[in-house]
This record gives C-alpha cells, sequence and structure tokens, in this order.
C-alpha cells in the first residue's frame, strides 16, 4: 500500500494480509529435499508439485494511480495555457529521468525525511541551529534526498520551463515541482518510458529573456500579453564623470572599499570600461555609476558633489539617484543576472554611510531574494571547474548574507536566510590577480607562501555566523525556543557557552597575516586583522548583551556578562586606535562597533560612579575620548558619525 492511501485509511482497522511471509514459505515447502523436487504435502496429496507461481513485483493501487494521472493532466492543461505553441505531451514522453531507482530513492528517503526532527532530539535539544565556524559545508552536511532529488528536478524543470534555461529557477525540496516530477515518473513508469539523465553543464544564461508569463492565483490563471519583460533594448546610461575623474574614483574604489569587501574582479572591471562597456550594457553602468557614488566619499573633488550646494553628505547622490531611477524603469519578473546582485551590495554600501542606513534591511533581503532565485545559494548551481564568473556570483552572494547578517543584528529584525539554508562554498581564497582571464583553460592558484587578501572576506563570513546565531537565539521573542524543547533554566547558558568555545575557535583558526600584530608593515593587512579582532569583541558584547540589564541581574550570566561586555568595548576601541595611530583612518566601516562599544564602556563608567568605585573610571573616560576622536575622524565619509559627534558635543 502507497504512504498515501495509508494515510487515508481507517486508523480502526488494518486490511489482513493473505500470504505468507518469507521465512514461513521456506519452513512449509520441504520441496528441495526430496526427490523429484516434490515437496511432501503434494506427495501426501497425490497432486502435482509445480513452482510456477512466482511473486510479482508490488504495484501501485489502481485508485492511486488514476488519482496522479488524473492530476498528470490537469497539470499538463496548465502548461499547455502557459506555452501554447508546445506540445507538453510530446516534449515530456521519453524524455523524463529512468523512473526506476530515482521513485525508489524518494519513496526510501521519504520516512527518513519525514521524522529527521524526531530521530535527531539531541541536535535540537541540546544546541539549535549550532554555527558552523570550521570549513564550508560539504556532502556529509546535506540532506540525503537532495542527491537523488534534485538533479533529476533540475533536468525536468529545464523541459517543463516556459521558456528556454535562461529563465531557469531555483526550486528546493518542499516545491510543488518535485511533487510534478513524482507524477510525471509515476505515469512514466506504468507506460514504460524511460530516459537517460545528463547532468546540466552550464549555468542559466543571464540574458533578460521571459516569454508569455503567468500570474498564478487561488482561483484563475491570468496571462499576460506576450513581450519582452526586459531585452537587449534597455536603457542605458549616457551620463558619467569625465574620464579623469572616472578613472580616479574607480581607483579609490579599488583601494578603501573592494580590499576589503572584494565584490568585483579588478582586472574586468576596468576592461570593460577601457572597452566601453559601460556606455552599452545598462546593467554593467549602473555598476560602474554605483562605484563612482561609493567612493566620492574619499575624495576633495567637489565635482563628486550636487550642483549648488558644497554639502559633503551629497557626495555622489547624484549617481545613486540615477541608479535607483533606472531600476524602477528596468525593473522586472525575469531571473537576476550578476549585476543585479552587484548593485545591491553597492546601493546598500553608499547607504550605510548615509542618514538613513536603516533602508538596507529590505534592500538587502531583496538582493538576497533575487539569488536564492536563481540558486546562488547552493553549490550544485557552479561549476566544478573554478571559473571568474562563478567565483563573482559566489563573492557578491555571500557579502548580501554578511551585510545583512551584521544590519539584522544592529536592527533587531529577523534575516531572510539562515546558515542552515546555504551549502554554497565560501569564496576562494584567491586574489583578483591570479584569477585567468574569462574562457581561460588556466586553473587559478595563489602563488604558495603570499598570503590571500580575500582570506579576510572569509574569515568575516565564519565570524558573522556567531552574531546571527546569537540573534536568533539569545536575542529571540516570545521564547520561541521553547518549541525547540529549550525551556529548561539552563539553556541560556548553554548556549551562551557554546558561542563563546566557537568564538575562541574562530580566533584560534586565524591565519598568520591576520592575526592581530600591532606592528604589521602591511596596511592592507593590519586594517584587515583590526577589522576582524573589532568585530570579534563586538560579537561577543552581542553575545553577552541580554545579560548586563538590570532586569537581568539575578541570572548566573550577570556578572560574567558585564566583565566580558566591558573588557571587549574596551578591546575594540583600543585596537582600531592603533590603526588609526598607524594610518589616520580606522576604518569607516567600524563606525558602528565603536559606536557600540562606546555605550557599552561609558555605561560601565556610569555604574562605577554609582557605586562608588573610581579606581578605573579615568583610564575609561580617556579610551571614551578617543573613540570619540575616532568617530569625529570619520565624519566625511559616514554621515551617522557626523549626527553622533554633534549629539555628544
Amino acid at each position: 500500500m502507497s504512504s498515501a492511501d495509508e494515510d487515508n485509511a481507517p486508523s480502526t482497522k488494518k486490511r489482513k494480509i493473505q500470504r505468507a511471509c518469507d521465512i514461513c514459505r521456506r519452513k512449509k515447502s520441504d520441496g528441495a529435499e526430496k526427490p523429484d523436487n516434490r515437496c511432501s504435502r503434494c506427495v501426501a496429496g497425490r497432486i502435482a508439485c509445480t513452482y510456477n507461481d512466482s511473486h510479482s513485483k508490488v504495484t501501485y493501487p489502481r485508485s492511486y494511480v488514476e488519482k496522479l494521472e488524473s492530476r498528470v493532466e490537469r497539470m499538463e492543461r496548465l502548461m499547455n495555457q502557459l506555452c501554447p505553441d508546445t506540445d507538453v505531451s510530446t516534449e515530456l514522453d521519453g524524455q523524463v529521468p529512468d523512473s526506476g531507482s530515482t521513485t525508489r530513492a524518494i519513496q526510501s528517503e521519504g520516512p527518513r525525511a519525514s521524522t529527521s526532527l524526531l530521530g535527531r532530539p539531541n541536535t535540537l535539544i541540546s544546541l539549535p541551529m549550532t554555527p558552523r565556524i570550521q570549513g564550508s559545508p560539504d556532502g556529509d552536511d546535506l540532506s540525503d534526498d537532495d542527491v537523488n532529488v534534485e538533479p533529476g528536478l533540475t533536468d525536468t524543470l529545464r523541459k517543463l520551463s516556459v521558456s528556454a534555461s535562461d529563465s531557469y529557477r531555483y526550486h528546493g525540496k518542499s516545491s510543488g515541482m518535485v511533487l510534478i516530477r513524482a507524477a510525471i515518473e509515476m505515469r512514466n513508469q506504468q507506460l514504460g518510458g524511460s530516459s537517460k539523465y545528463e547532468p546540466p553543464q552550464e549555468r542559466a544564461s543571464y540574458k533578460y529573456l521571459v516569454s508569455p508569463f503567468t500570474i498564478l492565483s487561488m482561483h484563475s490563471i491570468v496571462l499576460i500579453s506576450s513581450q519582452w519583460l526586459r531585452s537587449e533594448s534597455m536603457p542605458v546610461f549616457d551620463e558619467f564623470p569625465p574620464e579623469d575623474m572616472l578613472n580616479s574614483l574607480v581607483d579609490l574604489y579599488f583601494r578603501h572599499i573592494n580590499d576589503m569587501l572584494p565584490l568585483l574582479h579588478e582586472p574586468t572591471f576596468k576592461s570593460g570600461i577601457i572597452n566601453g562597456l559601460h556606455l552599452r550594457d545598462g546593467g554593467f553602468g549602473a555598476v560602474v555609476l554605483l562605484v563612482c557614488a561609493c567612493a566620492s566619499r574619499f575624495t576633495d573633488d567637489p565635482r563628486v558633489l550636487l550642483e549648488g550646494t558644497e554639502d559633503r553628505k551629497s557626495a555622489g547622490w547624484k549617481w545613486f539617484q540615477a541608479v535607483e531611477d533606472w531600476r524602477k524603469i528596468t525593473g522586472s519578473l525575469a531571473p537576476a543576472q550578476l549585476h543585479d546582485l552587484q548593485i545591491c551590495v553597492l546601493m546598500a554600501n553608499y547607504l550605510i554611510g548615509s542618514s538613513a542606513p536603516q533602508a538596507n534591511w529590505s534592500l538587502l533581503g531583496s538582493g538576497i531574494r533575487m539569488a536564492v532565485d536563481v540558486g546562488a545559494h547552493r553549490h550544485k548551481m557552479y561549476k566544478t571547474k573554478p571559473t571568474i564568473e562563478d567565483e563573482l556570483w559566489r563573492r557578491a552572494f555571500w557579502i548580501l548574507v554578511l551585510l545583512e547578517w551584521s544590519n539584522c543584528y544592529g536592527l533587531g529584525r529577523p534575516a531572510s536566510l539562515h546558515d542552515e539554508d546555504i551549502d554554497a562554498a565560501l569564496p576562494t581564497e584567491i586574489d583578483d590577480e591570479y584569477w585567468p582571464t574569462s574562457g581561460s583553460e588556466q586553473t587559478p592558484s595563489q602563488p604558495e607562501g603570499k598570503p590571500s587578501k580575500v582570506a579576510y572576506l572569509v574569515a568575516h563570513i565564519r565570524l558573522a555566523r556567531n552574531l546571527a546565531f546569537a540573534t536568533r537565539t539569545v536575542y529571540s521573542i516570545n521564547r520561541s525556543k521553547l518549541q525547540l524543547g529549550q525551556g529548561d533554566s539552563q539553556w541560556e547558558q548553554r548556549v551562551v557557552a557554546e558561542l563563546d568555545s566557537s568564538l575562541n575557535s574562530w580566533l584560534d583558526s586565524l591565519p598568520a597575516h591576520l592575526r592581530w600584530n600591532p606592528d604589521q608593515e602591511d596596511t592592507l593587512f593590519l586594517t584587515q586583522s583590526a577589522t576582524l579582532y573589532a568585530y570579534y569583541f563586538h560579537t561577543q558584547i552581542a553575545v553577552h548583551r541580554p545579560f548586563i540589564s538590570a532586569s537581568r541581574r539575578e541570572s548566573p550570566l550577570s556578572l560574567p556578562s558585564v566583565i566580558i561586555c566591558t573588557n571587549a568595548a574596551r578591546s575594540a576601541i583600543q585596537t582600531l586606535d592603533v590603526l588609526y595611530r598607524r594610518t589616520g583612518n580606522p576604518y569607516h566601516r567600524n563606525m558602528g562597533m565603536l559606536f557600540m562599544s562606546g555605550i557599552v564602556l561609558m555605561m560601565n563608567v556610569l555604574g562605577q560612579k554609582r557605586a562608588g568605585r573610581f579606581d578605573n573610571v579615568d583610564k575609561d573616560v580617556a579610551v571614551l575620548r578617543r573613540a570619540m576622536l575616532m568617530l569625529e575622524s570619520l565624519k566625511t565619509e559616514y554621515v551617522s558619525s557626523v549626527l553622533i559627534s554633534c549629539n555628544n558635543d
């Protein structure tokens, strides 16, 4: 009986099995041991002893098959409405992967998938969603049915797509398309059809193509008139900075921003500008304008300001606004291209330094949704052989996730994607100059003994996993952790202890060039190291901050948490102060950590004064003054730092 029939059968009555089990059949028959292979019962009854009645393969009930066939017919009618010019039946017949092994795989995985939460209670009861710090996901960490379901699903979906593979979108295991595939395989099994599955060799093409589109509602299917939602005649930009200014801003961007967040491949990007690609391709042109907007905060050139004003807060705004207006015109339902993700990252980077950084929450979430829509979060969507195109997709996706995790903690809001939803590999630790150009057969590799600049991004992502995990646990709303069996009084202590241990493991795993060394000669590595350590202390504060409030004084974590938060705040400011003294800049992305550390340290100073203890107050006040000085130095790069400085004055 199928699982579907079992679910619908009455629970009070079971159908009697009308045959003996295998062991009983073997015990009852002694024909193989008798002369002429005639068993005792047949000899005694003087009847012919035959062995012609072989057990047939278990088949599905007729009602179950008919129900599936009916569903397939309805689905084919829907597909015919989506693709009126295509004979769906002809396309499907003989082109579905062999159902035998795949169907058995789905059947065998079904019970395991449905009871996975019950089968591993310790994983949930001890520490749910434990952050994975060391390394990236491998095959052992993935669910078993990923291997059996998704490859065939991807192939089938390409055949079912309303357009060519250009509009391919990612579908996970819970997608209705999995059910469609199971139904098609069932029908194919009954009809005896089969085909050989060949995994896709190429990522979905990034052309702006979508043929007749549909909007599915609960009651009807509304067909939109056939048209190109995006086409080769997309609007392009015709107003760029003068050539000398453009080249200067591009160099500033790569030195001040891309060296820390390597979103773009410098040789490819600069080659595109030289060849005039930004004048022909609207997407690349938007990326170029946003690069100029972000870099405009690092130059004194008055041409970056809005006309008629000398306000530094307007630097780059005209280019940002041009891209924002362009997105409203060109926005579509088509799958995202690489530059769509890059645009989201660059716009978020610009907004972080504006007076409205909170706008990033929806922007980053939108970018992540676009990335998931094309499967950028799955390792199977990338080629086995590394290419610069795949690497840029991976970088853009992970930077979006990194920025969102930090942004969600700062705003106290949930993230759109969690670590357990991702199995894409982390960015490759190979610098831009060692990646071969597109189409080259050369395998990229970082020279032995040469530290990679991209290692900073990888370490930052691994550290951010702890912050994201803390946001979902110690800051959970309505005690939702009770649903995971976390209601005992010791739960928070175990979570905090696990996070502390994970942070220590992360610290031990840092490569030599990123370990804190105030005498580091390389300015870039000094900046990367200082930023990572400041973020490490920032995460320590995030883990223990809930337990330093007055309402949590009775918690056993209260006193240790106060000490840890105070020491972490002091260490973060002092670390960035070394960077500031060495380079004259504490790095603009550290503004939020400076501010939060200053607040924690100020609370400790006020608490010490209230308790009548003045031993370390003067030292902490001096540290606070250094934090204020660094915030003041960032006023030309971050509008928020200007507002903070004004409020404290």
